[in-house]
């Protein structure tokens, strides 16, 4: 997974939030990892050459430029399969977060397939709700009135899933 997280004081107010509403509803599969704004589709490779397309991965990743990216506000909608229902927080492509997302692209090596729509978000609750929660988890959430935020996206991680959740392998900051 190729991802960058929001500066820790946000990222802990986003855990704080998002946590009782994924415990209400039963929904875990986005407390399996931080909040995070995906950047591109991830890397796939054997085991024993994981340090290196790591390595290789992150200092092309590295030759980036640090860009600003902003929230714009919640989405509620269904998430590819009609039965699954996802709460995100929208973050509008840029100039410089598209030439990020563009720049990680370029590295093909041991990419795991093709990229969709580059939709950048931080996921609140995914996959397993259902979209009948939807209006109940809209009304709760936006009742709380999240305030949009902005920071220097300054850093690319790579994570990768174990049994308890996704975890960090590594990253680099951008220069």
């Amino acid at each position: 997974m190729i991802i960058t997280l929001p500066p820790d004081e946000l990222r802990l107010q986003l855990e704080a939030f998002r946590r009782p509403w994924n415990e209400r509803f039963s929904a875990r599969e986005a407390l399996r990892y931080p909040a995070h704004i995906t950047l591109r589709t991830g890397l796939v490779c054997p085991d024993d050459q994981a340090a290196v397309v790591a390595h290789d991965f992150l200092e092309h990743a590295s030759r980036a430029s640090p860009t600003e990216v902003a929230t714009d506000g919640l989405f509620f909608t269904t998430y590819g399969d009609p039965l699954r229902g996802m709460v995100g927080w929208h973050v509008p492509v840029t100039a410089g977060l598209l030439r990020l997302h563009r720049h990680l692209l370029a590295f093909t090596s041991w990419q795991k397939g093709p990229q969709a729509t580059f939709e950048p978000h931080i996921s609140l609750a995914y996959n397993d709700i259902t979209p009948g929660q939807l209006p109940e988890l809209r009304s709760g959430i936006e009742a709380v009135e999240i305030p949009s935020a902005a920071w220097v996206l300054d850093h690319v991680a790579l994570y990768h899933e174990t049994p308890a959740g996704w975890v960090e392998w590594s990253r680099t900051p951008l220069t």
